[in-house]
């Protein structure tokens, strides 16, 4: 752990601690940034209040909890209702994390400091992936609950109230608070997170014991945020005072940002893990399509599954979406068994198959078959073995000239792929593109070769191309009927069979791993296995990243 003093704008010095995590951070890109969470204290709290300490010793990704200014060790004068100031603060520490090369992945809020983490997401920085939110209060009003009695009277009489509560040091300190304060405390709005983003996930978590403020409020967070998850701990306070129920309320929280609490919010959410963007878009009788992309973009638009049963409500949809070409990735055989595919007028189809018509053979499909019949370990294998050297058979000369050319002159499909993508024309009329793929196979990689290469080439981290992978399973499933048949046609079980069939993340993260083994890098494969050139590839990323009009961070202007 490391103490940092941390100067502000503001001439004040505020202090934190840097706990980094247990287990060092693997950054599998270069370009990648570690993941920071800021963790901030409640109303005349500090950096170690309550269950602040527990929670970031157990994070899996590095920590600083800070005092706000006026608190614990840091400078200047706390007030009962500075909002405004306590978000200027979080913006002053966000801004030095940043400058120091890290990701700010979460921002976590305990009791008052909720409200400005929440504010601070919501309208000066909309690019965090998520918010944890502790003991908040949605009904500001509510605050005047806390006076009563001879407090209350001296409040309304011009007179005013002492706060008392334990310092960083284990003195008291006292905060004078008058009507005034609670009145302009009562009135802080938090409707406005109804606005925050939805590339946001939020987490709330509230102890059913709490008196102080009441679970209600859980529920309006609840209620008013979509992509929101709701964790309620039985017999806990509002400061966790009991240390099981700390270390219930810290469990929560761990489990939350764990690969199972990722997998539960994507397929509750249709989402990926931070990207919170739905992710199927309706086009009628065109199953499974979805998204590629991890931010609103265009250029980038669809995976799908098959053409056949296209509605004309579809074709409308796929219009609206300026799809403009479908590559299609399927083999002959498979073209065939879907029912052969609709002519669009407008949208043209270019045929890229990866596996030839032999490929399809029985014979062929039982050596390929019994790979993956041996769980995520033998989708890797298998992966491997069949599908690592066909991959760049869609990008190879021949494919080229007899898919797209169809002339005699060996060039790169991929370079054809980027002159097709690289438009010159303003945004809204660029070409959109779809990829239609089959199934049922063995979920292998090259299902989602475009996308994964696409995102891995442009920097998205492995667990989120991993998650993603797995909503092919809420809608391109396979059916009981056509397990069962395949089972009795393989001679396998209806375990082993609805296993090769299925779209597991960790199949996709074991394979990453060993396609990282053989190749190095997605680039590495461009330009060793397709021969593209490193001005190739850095074209290819352009195409595939929109770099947004304007930071939102530049709209804030500190306070003074």
């Amino acid at each position: 752990m490391e103490t940092l003093r941390i100067e502000s704008s503001h001439g004040k010095t505020l202090v934190g601690i840097l706990r980094p995590s247990k287990t060092p951070q693997k950054l599998n890109d270069p370009r990648a940034k570690p993941n920071l969470a800021i963790i901030c204290h409640d109303l005349l709290g500090h950096k170690n209040q309550a269950f602040l300490p527990l929670l970031a010793d157990n994070l899996p990704f590095d920590t600083f909890r800070f005092d706000f200014h006026g608190n614990g060790e840091s400078d200047g004068e706390t007030h009962f209702a500075n909002f405004e100031e306590e978000t200027d603060d979080l913006f002053e520490v966000v801004h030095y994390f940043q400058n120091q090369g890290y990701h700010i992945h979460a921002l976590i809020g305990y009791g008052k400091s909720t409200a400005v983490i929440l504010k601070y997401a919501t309208f000066l920085n909309r690019a965090v992936p998520h918010i944890v939110s502790i003991s908040p209060r949605y009904n500001m009003s509510e605050i005047w609950d806390l006076f009563q009695g001879p407090d209350l009277a001296s409040l309304n009489s011009g007179g005013h109230v002492n706060l008392t509560s334990k310092g960083y040091d284990g003195k008291d300190v006292t905060l004078k608070v008058m009507k005034q304060d609670v009145e302009a405390y009562a009135n802080w709005d938090m409707a406005f997170v109804a606005q925050l983003t939805i590339t946001t996930s939020v987490l709330t978590c509230h102890g059913l014991a709490d008196t102080r403020t009441p679970v209600q409020n859980a529920a309006l967070f609840a209620n008013n945020i979509p992509t929101h998850t709701l964790q309620l701990l039985p017999s806990a306070d509002h400061t966790f005072s009991n240390p099981q129920h700390a270390a219930q309320l810290v469990d929560a929280v761990v489990r939350y940002f764990s690969r199972e609490g990722e997998r539960e919010r994507s397929w509750r959410n249709g989402t990926g893990r931070s990207i919170q963007i739905p992710r199927w878009i309706s086009v009628d009788g065109y199953r499974n399509f979805r998204d590629l992309g991890g931010w609103p973009v265009k250029g980038w638009d669809g995976s799908t599954v098959g053409l056949s049963d296209i509605t004309d409500e579809g074709v409308r949809s796929l219009r609206n979406l300026n799809i403009r070409n479908i590559f299609d990735f399927r083999s002959e055989p498979e073209v065939e068994k879907a029912g052969g595919i609709r002519d669009i007028a407008g949208i043209s189809r270019i045929h890229v198959p990866i596996f030839r018509s032999e490929d399809w053979s029985p014979a062929a499909q039982t050596a390929k078959l019994n790979h993956y019949f041996d769980g995520p370990e033998g989708y890797a294998r298998g992966s491997s073995l069949h599908l690592f050297p066909k991959l760049f058979l869609c990008f190879s000369p021949d494919s080229v000239r007899w898919f797209i050319e169809r002339d005699s002159h060996p060039q790169n499909n991929l370079s054809q792929l980027i002159k097709k993508l690289s438009n010159p024309a303003p945004p809204s009329s660029v070409p959109s593109f779809s990829i239609s793929l089959t199934i049922p196979t063995p979920r292998c990689w090259f299902t989602a070769l475009p996308a994964k290469t696409g995102r891995a080439l442009c920097g998205v981290e492995d667990d989120i191309i991993c998650v993603e992978y797995e909503l092919t399973e809420r809608t391109a499933f396979v059916e009981e009927d056509q397990i069962e048949h395949i089972s009795t046609v393989m001679k396998k079980s209806i375990d082993e069979i609805r296993s090769a069939m299925s779209s597991r993340a960790e199949s996709m993260r074991l394979t990453i791993h060993l396609f990282r083994e053989t190749y190095g890098s997605v680039e590495n494969y461009l330009m060793d296995e397709c021969e593209m050139t490193l001005e190739e590839v850095e074209e290819l990323k352009e195409v595939l990243v929109v770099r947004i009009g304007f930071n939102e961070n530049e709209l804030y202007r500190p306070r003074r």
